[in-house]
């Protein structure tokens, strides 16, 4: 199984990204919903177990690859967080 994190994750790719993830739970499942510092949601759940991050270490902490449909800006930082935690990166900012 595939453990994923979601970067953008209420936008709309976000959204479509999660949805997929959702319908293909036997291969790979969300293990981590981000969006970026002070949006109104952080911290609200996005499933049972899953809560809205909006901190990079935490976001990529339990992952194996994070999905980004953030902005350049973040993706900087979220790119080196996933380097040195040795955390593939699909990248669609």
């Amino acid at each position: 199984m595939i453990r994923v994190a979601v970067a953008g994750a209420l936008g709309k790719m976000g959204t479509t990204v999660r949805a997929a993830l959702a319908e293909h739970a036997t291969e790979a499942r969300l293990v981590s919903a981000l969006e970026h510092k002070g949006h109104a949601q952080i911290g609200t759940r996005i499933l049972p177990k899953l809560r809205l991050v909006d901190d990079a270490e935490t976001a990529l902490a339990d992952a194996d690859v994070y999905i980004d449909f953030s902005a350049p800006t973040p993706t900087i930082e979220l790119v080196q967080v996933a380097a040195q935690r040795h955390v593939a990166a699909v990248i669609g900012t």
